[in-house]
């Protein structure tokens, strides 16, 4: 009751009523101007960084953005949770920052006042973006989920009719008429779409096993031999798209990693550039590298003249399940799987995935991998792993 008859005269009230406004705080915004509502007793000059779940939001109290304070309070984020500069006062946490200026220097003792509240609310303000930050990460899970699921469930519905018209016109054949061209017909759509069907189901147990840690099937990869099984695996598919295949790399090279995950993320990789290019070439350039974070590494670049992607969706392809156009209609089968498991499984083996690419200007997407493994383990990639697994598949 004491801390109630204060709420309208103390610092200490104005804590409790940003506590009672941000409680009905329904996202992001409503935070931000209930805190803005608070502190604008102090000052009408502040700015405020929320980072979310998948963005960094700023706001600004006047609503127009000042670039010389958001630049302060970018560069005084580091400098530690409470920092106090001329007339400004900056405080961070994790998820949360707060800048006030044109505050009154001159009165060390308010100023000290003033610190101290400005504390115990972005404690509290930091809490409430953690609740909500939670709150986005469960709906973009969710989102993430319905979309795998709606996409999943047309992909093998749609080559599981197909086997199964198929399947019904040879069984309702005469038994003592030859099977004819009409049969060997029905033969290979129900071979291409079963094909289909174990595209995607093994791909779905490969990404159920990437949690796993498998530090005893590093071995020495070949390139010559790598090189070899991808040649063999996609010459056809290529020649049928009237498409150039080339392949480039360095003899006698050869690299410490998990062969078979290495096989299937190049797989992936190559199989969408030539499903998504329908003339001129696909190449496959191999290079030794040095990278600034990797080290000694080897370099996988993947190079269309295909339909291309968007700058905009160049994070989010790896991502999030489903290709960017998910419309039923698309000219282009697949789930949408081989980027986001390529993705997880060069974490795991602590590389690294990216693209160039721009719409109808092609792509290339660049594999780096270690030559050999870093000294420390990999359970730290795991985990991330674990986290993105549960959000897929639970």
């Amino acid at each position: 009751m004491a801390l109630l008859a204060m709420e309208n005269s103390s610092d200490l009230g104005s804590i409790i009523n940003f506590v009672k406004s941000a409680l009905v705080a329904k996202n992001y915004d409503d935070l931000a101007q209930q805190l803005f509502g608070t502190t604008n007793i102090y000052s009408s000059a502040s700015i405020i960084e929320i980072k979310g779940h998948a963005h960094i939001y700023h706001y600004h109290s006047s609503g127009k953005m000042d670039t010389d304070m958001k630049l302060a309070l970018l560069s005084q984020k580091g400098l530690g949770r409470l920092v106090t500069k001329g007339d400004m006062v900056q405080v961070n946490h994790e998820n949360f920052s707060l800048l006030l200026a044109g505050l009154p220097i001159a009165d060390q003792t308010k100023m000290g006042r003033i610190s101290d509240t400005l504390v115990m609310l972005c404690d509290i303000a930091n809490r409430f973006v953690k609740a909500l930050k939670n709150e986005e990460k469960l709906k973009d899970a969710e989102d993430s989920r319905h979309r795998f699921l709606t996409t999943l469930s047309h992909e093998l519905r749609t080559p599981l009719n197909s086997v199964l018209g198929f399947s019904k016109t040879l069984i309702n054949k005469a038994p003592d008429k030859a099977i004819g061209q009409s049969g060997l017909d029905a033969l290979n759509q129900i071979f291409e779409n079963t094909t289909k069907i174990n595209s995607i189901l093994t791909t779905l147990i490969d990404i159920s096993y990437t949690h796993i840690s498998n530090d005893e099937l590093l071995d020495t990869t070949h390139l010559d031999k790598l090189i070899a099984k991808l040649k063999n695996e996609f010459k056809q598919q290529a020649s049928d798209k009237q498409l150039k295949l080339s392949f480039t790399h360095p003899e006698g090279l050869s690299f410490i990693s998990d062969e078979k995950k290495v096989l299937q993320m190049l797989y992936h990789l190559i199989d969408n550039a030539i499903k998504f290019t329908d003339e001129d070439q696909v190449s496959i350039t191999v290079n030794a590298d040095i990278h600034p974070i990797i080290g000694h590494s080897i370099r996988f670049d993947i190079e269309d003249s295909g339909t291309g992607i968007a700058p905009n969706n160049h994070q989010r392809i790896f991502y999030e399940v489903g290709q960017l156009n998910n419309n039923h209609d698309r000219r282009h089968y697949g789930v949408g799987l081989g980027l986001y498991y390529s993705n997880l499984v060069s974490k795991q083996l602590n590389g690294e995935i990216s693209v160039l690419s721009d719409l109808r200007k092609g792509s290339t997407f660049t594999l780096i991998l270690p030559i050999a493994p870093s000294p420390r383990s990999m359970t730290e990639e795991l985990k991330s792993t674990d986290q993105a697994l549960d959000d897929l598949l639970f």
